[in-house]
């Protein structure tokens, strides 16, 4: 009895992590950084 539990909580344990490990995790989108418009300097 003790020996069936300890061998489907191993087996649920290596399935588990098995897809734990298959997921993709996206990266966070990145932005452009924000840049400030300024007007050119006049000529002197």
């Amino acid at each position: 009895m003790i020996r069936t539990l300890l061998t489907t909580t191993a087996l649920a344990a290596l399935i588990a992590t098995g897809a734990y490990a298959q997921t993709a995790t996206t990266p966070a989108p990145t932005q452009d950084p924000a840049v400030q418009d300024t007007a050119p300097a006049a000529p002197i």
